[in-house]
């Protein structure tokens, strides 16, 4: 019974917290609407002449053109929302409180394919290229299959506050976040160099199913995370996916490119999401 109504309680609140995002993104469009409203107010005042060309012409695309990204914020904001919510409840984490996402991070919809694939695959392995908020849902996710989550991390202040994270979600035996320092790789021997996570920390992992790809971040140099295929290809299981995250980008789109290129037995897919979401699946064949 008591279970029952913690339970019970948990929910509420979870609904209480969705309520109060739906109330915050209807007071921001009502802000944005006001400000609208603001504009053409003030045009009104302008000449004849100026008010006539602004009303018969650029008023009518400016407004229509904002009305659409409006349009679209809210439906991305209700789709965030939505994954948000589906992920809490079908991970049902032990704390009251999950880490944010979206941002820096990782958006619900990202997270919510990650979480598809642990389920469907039940991977023993899953690397994660950089760390933080994701580690945490990614670690519950892999807690309920029995695999491990081996989190990358470059930098040593992010990576003891990641740790600390997991350690508050009682997931320090489910999650490795890994201190991992950028230093010069070479796809070959006589070919340029560029940074990539050391390789004394990828010496171990082995029958990888999952390879979340969010990491190192763009600012370490050009094709940043393009070292994750050809330096953890041979170390994953047939079938293993990896999930490239803001794939919206040029210079991700460009590195996927590369990846396919140089490995014609891998499959491809490109997701539908906030960030852009490309998915390589080793041995998979098929590019959709």
């Amino acid at each position: 019974m008591v279970k029952f109504l913690r339970r019970r309680t948990s929910n509420a609140d979870r609904l209480d917290q969705v309520v109060a995002s739906i109330e915050a993104l209807r007071a921001e469009l009502g802000e944005v609407h006001g400000r609208l409203a603001d504009i053409e107010r003030s045009i009104a005042a302008l000449p004849m002449r100026e008010l006539k060309e602004l009303r018969e012409s650029t008023l009518p695309t400016v407004v229509s053109s904002l009305r659409r990204a409006i349009t679209r914020a809210d439906l991305n904001g209700y789709e965030q929302l939505i994954a948000w919510t589906e992920l809490r409840e079908h991970l049902d984490p032990a704390a009251p409180f999950m880490p944010p996402l979206r941002d820096w991070a990782a958006s619900p919809d990202a997270l919510r394919v990650l979480v598809r694939y642990v389920d469907e695959t039940r991977p023993t392995l899953v690397v994660e290229c950089g760390s933080g908020s994701s580690s945490v849902w990614l670690g519950y996710s892999v807690q309920r299959v029995g695999g491990r989550l081996v989190a990358l991390e470059h930098d040593a202040g992010y990576a003891e506050r990641s740790r600390r994270l997991v350690a508050e979600h009682g997931l320090g035996d489910v999650v490795d976040v890994r201190l991992a320092p950028l230093e010069p790789w070479r796809p070959e021997p006589d070919a340029p160099s560029q940074p990539w996570y050391a390789a004394a920390a990828l010496a171990d992992l082995d029958g990888i199913g999952l390879v979340f790809v969010d990491g190192p971040p763009a600012a370490t140099g050009p094709h940043a995370r393009y070292p994750a295929v050809p330096s953890l290809l041979a170390r994953c299981v047939p079938g293993a996916r990896f999930v490239l995250d803001d794939a919206a980008r040029d210079e991700e789109r460009e590195l996927g490119e590369r990846w396919l290129a140089e490995n014609p037995s891998l499959g491809f897919e490109r997701l539908t999401a906030e960030k852009g979401l490309d998915v390589f699946t080793v041995g998979g064949g098929t590019r959709r």
